[in-house]
């Protein structure tokens, strides 16, 4: 393998994590290339792109919130500044209380140390009487906003077209060999490929004894003039400001079938929910589906193939890619350059014996 015309990594697919880990080699002045179909249609282009650090409904602390999330908030604003684009935007979510009980919860929970720094003080409810269904408070949550996810990819591809670094071409397995000092595909030689793929990396047959469980999900955009657009809403659904009166509005979750139409039945899941939210008028401006890269045990996959050298993966970020992928597209790049240790939850080593078990077979 002639060294003048390798290049350091081969990326495959450019969602959030493809991009998230193809900008990071770039700034270390890395070679690379990225490969991708040039589909708009995946689960990073109709993800509303929220960052929460309250989940669930014990209204517990997101894994990971105090580490990645203020890494995540630091590493997409001084992109922004790198940049000179915006698609990051910090922003208070209201959570909508409607029932006594829910209100006794949260109250419950706003002076536990560990969600404390979380809650923000009260916010001026009265613009929202006349625009939302009856409710009792809001709670506001700090530390949260959402990233314009096909803004940020479009910017992310607009850099590696300058620098040469895109092949929009749709990755073929069977072109790929793994040779003792990197990785061969097509005219292509590279020290270390890296399988960002989203859900289709269930069809790719090196990576198919991963456990995913990847889920379908839709959203809407929608108009709705008069409705307060310095705040997400988040109800049984959010709704999530993105300028111009326009607001993204999701999410809808099903397992079959795993395609990217949408269906009347989510629209009217997502209208019906609307309604029961909103009190002024609004219009669908348009619906989009997207299969999101769920793991069963719902934590995003790292490391290094068990049994092809230079060969690695960076998926399931799931429907928490923005706040987590920055700090481990980070984490995996220090282990690959500097083989330093994967944090353990993430590492896709503890799904090794299923590897094997299937390799028996």
């Amino acid at each position: 393998m002639n060294r003048n015309n390798v290049i350091d990594y081969l990326i495959v697919g450019q969602g959030i994590a493809g991009s998230l880990f193809a900008w990071m080699l770039m700034k270390k002045g890395k070679k690379i290339l990225v490969i991708d179909s040039g589909s708009f249609s995946s689960s990073s282009q109709i993800a509303a792109g929220l960052v929460h650090p309250i989940t669930g409904r014990r209204l517990v602390k997101t894994w990971m919130a105090d580490i990645a999330f203020p890494y995540a908030f630091r590493f997409y604003q001084e992109l922004e500044k790198e940049s000179g684009t915006s698609f990051f935007h910090p922003m208070t979510i209201l959570e909508i209380i409607q029932t006594a009980k829910q209100w006794n919860d949260w109250t419950a929970r706003k002076s536990d140390p560990e969600i404390e720094g979380l809650i923000g003080d009260a916010i001026d409810e009265g613009k929202y009487k006349e625009c939302l269904q009856e409710f009792l408070h809001f709670i506001p949550v700090q530390n949260s906003g959402w990233l314009n996810i096909p803004g940020f990819l479009f910017m992310v591809k607009n850099h590696l077209k300058d620098q040469e670094a895109i092949l929009e071409d749709t990755f073929d397995i069977n072109l790929m060999h793994v040779k003792a000092e990197g990785i061969e595909y097509k005219n292509i030689r590279a020290d270390k490929i890296i399988f960002c793929e989203g859900y289709k990396i269930s069809d790719n047959p090196i990576w198919s004894w991963v456990p995913m469980l990847p889920a379908k999900g839709e959203i809407l955009t929608i108009e709705a003039p008069g409705l307060p657009q310095e705040n997400i809403l988040l109800k049984k659904i959010f709704i999530v400001p993105i300028g111009n009166e326009l607001f993204r509005v999701g999410a809808t979750y099903s397992w079959s079938p795993l395609d990217e139409i949408t269906t009347e039945g989510a629209l009217h899941q997502l209208t019906s929910e609307l309604d029961a939210t909103l009190k002024i008028p609004y219009r669908v401006v348009n619906q989009k589906a997207g299969v999101r890269p769920t793991v069963k045990d719902r934590r995003p996959l790292l490391g290094k193939h068990p049994e092809f050298e230079h060969v690695y993966l960076f998926n399931g970020l799931g429907t928490k890619g923005v706040s987590l992928g920055p700090y481990f597209a980070q984490q995996l790049i220090d282990h690959v350059e500097n083989n330093s240790n994967l944090h353990p939850e993430v590492d896709i080593r503890r799904f090794y014996q299923t590897f094997k078990k299937i390799n028996k077979e």
